[in-house]
């Protein structure tokens, strides 16, 4: 069975469960513009989002509900880096751009939580 690629307002809509009991991300994880693949599923952390830290042309007007972190930048499929902007590099799908999904700096690699889509449907 094929996947749906779920944004994260249809995550909350239906309760779908995020999280492993590892607490790691229980779906794949997807460009939410060309829906090529981000994370595998279980490779990253779901963490709190830092309130110091906007994402350009963020839409919403409320922060990013949590992040999902990983320790290394081996970890993604698929991702591209800014330059670095005081400190942090931002995150954007390597195939089409869009973004940013996330950030890194001093060793934390983030994707905001609703700014992908998700794998789900399996």
């Amino acid at each position: 069975m094929a996947a749906d690629l779920v944004p994260y307002t249809t995550v909350q809509e239906t309760h779908i469960q995020l999280t492993n009991e590892a607490n790691a991300n229980a779906h794949d994880i997807h460009c939410p513009a060309c829906k090529s693949l981000i994370l595998k599923r279980g490779v990253a952390t779901q963490v709190e989002h830092d309130a110091s830290v906007n994402l350009p042309s963020y839409t919403s007007t409320t922060a990013p509900p949590f992040n999902w972190a990983v320790p290394t930048m081996m970890h993604f499929e698929n991702i591209g880096f800014s330059h670095a902007v005081d400190g942090r590099r931002f995150l954007a799908c390597a195939d089409c751009e869009g973004g940013p999904v996330g950030y890194a700096g001093e060793g934390t690699f983030l994707i905001a939580g609703d700014r992908v889509r998700y794998g789900v449907g399996r």
